[in-house]
């Protein structure tokens, strides 16, 4: 089906006079490889050839007739053009100038999920007949790892654009009503069947080369629509430089919706329901009730690291200040720690708190200079997700040495979950997890004596705790 046959009749007739005809002479460019532009173009009638021209003899890559439209590609980005195109004979296009199209289809939503459910569903034809050829082409030489990677490739093509027809539509009707309870659910069901088909496109690949390659294109192809949330605008470009900043979790601890206009509002408020974003908070507040529990009625030292991870500072407050104590809140940022010093209140009489900057890379590795005062308590939450087995070994072993005697260790961590492949692959935050079991026998291999408080499953999802003694 062309292009202009995918969009309904009244938004077809808007469409075409929106546009003016240009008509070109054999040779002539249309379009000339590493300009900026944007503009879209329609063949009406002719034929247009994609040439290579760096390479001698040129090489024409395609052809295109009536009816199939070129430019779509940096209309979308504004990227620079990757190839000339020219006539190949008398040809009739009709073009839309960029500004203005996209000044059109702003105005009115219904037109714009139009334009765009046409545009996408034209690119993916394009590309699933480019996946076919190759595959044809290859019959006899192709090894069983190519196959399977222009299969995962048609995975994410469909997941990709069913993605983001969906998004489109709700996005519309978000732009006529911003309160439609209906269009929020639409956009939680929406983010569902994505988490359903990332899980098991990624158990499909599990382990390969395939599966990073194919993950890459899926976060370009879904980024326009995820950094209008906040969580994906901050995991995308963390202004921190890296995915996982105390922005973004003191974001998904405040569990209030936000984002760029109604659509990325309502996909926030989704992103923050999920499984894995629940499971931060539910085990901050796991871990700050278990340090309270076992609080004694008398002065004690405890310490937090990070100080940033946002949910156990603010919950250790009012026990400090009532049986005196002393808290150490050790983060690698100094913004963090200067934000809390803004946010905590002040301790109370037999009570203090030091906020001290290190590089907790620089101490789960063994290269740390601290050396504080023997804890009675110690909580590590929000750190082992971005750790391998060795150094969460290495960072339960210093906090044994840091302990005193009898002395108590908190340690948090995120299981799998069905949800993994939004946050590692779509949003860009990539998280190590494991399962109770898993970070208990790390925390034992440390000589504490360790207990799991949660992650064996239920209503706590992937939230892990686990509990050390020394012994």
């Amino acid at each position: 089906m062309d292009f202009i046959e995918r969009i309904p009749p009244a938004e077809r007739e808007r469409l075409m006079a929106a546009g003016r005809v240009v008509e070109l002479e054999r040779g002539e460019l249309l379009i000339r490889r590493g300009e900026r532009g944007g503009d879209i173009y329609l063949v009406e009638s002719g034929t247009l050839e994609v040439v290579d021209t760096r390479s001698s003899p040129e090489v024409v890559i395609s052809i295109v007739g009536p009816g199939a439209v070129v430019g779509e590609m940096a209309f979308v980005d504004e990227a620079p053009r990757n190839a000339d195109v020219r006539a190949a004979g008398p040809v009739s296009c009709r073009v839309w100038q960029h500004d203005l199209l996209e000044r059109a289809l702003g105005e009115d939503p219904a037109f714009s999920a139009a334009f765009y459910r046409a545009l996408t569903a034209t690119a993916v034809a394009r590309l699933r007949a480019l996946s076919t050829s190759a595959v044809v082409g290859g019959i006899g030489s192709r090894t069983l790892e190519d196959t399977s990677t222009v299969v995962m490739n048609k995975r994410v093509l469909r997941l990709s654009a069913q993605a983001r027809d969906a998004f489109l539509e709700v996005d519309a009707l978000l732009r006529k009503d911003p309160e439609d309870p209906a269009a929020a659910a639409k956009v939680r069901e929406n983010l569902a069947a994505l988490v359903a088909g990332t899980a098991d496109w990624q158990q499909a690949g599990r382990g390969s080369e395939q599966l990073r390659a194919a993950g890459e294109g899926l976060r370009r192809e879904l980024r326009l629509y995820m950094v209008q949330s906040r969580i994906g605008a901050l995991a995308a470009d963390p202004p921190e430089g890296h995915a996982g900043g105390f922005r973004l979790m003191a974001h998904l601890h405040r569990d209030r919706p936000a984002g760029e206009g109604a659509f990325g509002k309502a996909l926030d408020a989704a992103l923050l329901a999920l499984p894995t974003s629940e499971a931060f908070r539910v085990r901050s507040r796991l871990a700050a009730r278990t340090l309270v529990a076992a609080l004694p009625d008398h002065p004690c030292r405890v310490m937090v690291a990070p100080a940033a991870s946002g949910g156990v500072l603010p919950r250790l407050h009012g026990p400090i200040n009532d049986h005196g104590g002393e808290v150490l809140a050790v983060d690698g940022s100094r913004e963090a720690l200067a934000r809390l010093e803004e946010v905590l209140p002040p301790p109370g009489p037999g009570a203090s708190r030091r906020l001290l900057h290190e590089d907790l890379a620089r101490l789960v590795s063994g290269r740390s200079n601290l050396r504080p005062q023997a804890q009675d308590f110690i909580v590590v939450d929000g750190l082992t997700e971005y750790l391998p087995d060795r150094m969460v070994a290495a960072l339960c072993h210093w906090c044994r040495e840091v302990l005193a005697p009898k002395g108590e260790l908190v340690l948090t961590g995120l299981a799998p979950s069905e949800d993994a492949a939004i946050f590692d692959v779509i949003l860009g935050w990539r998280l190590v997890r494991r399962d109770a079991a898993a970070l208990r026998a790390l925390v034992e291999a440390a000589g504490l004596r360790a207990g799991v408080v949660a992650g064996n499953g239920g209503e706590d999802g992937p939230a892990v705790v686990v509990r050390g003694r020394k012994v």
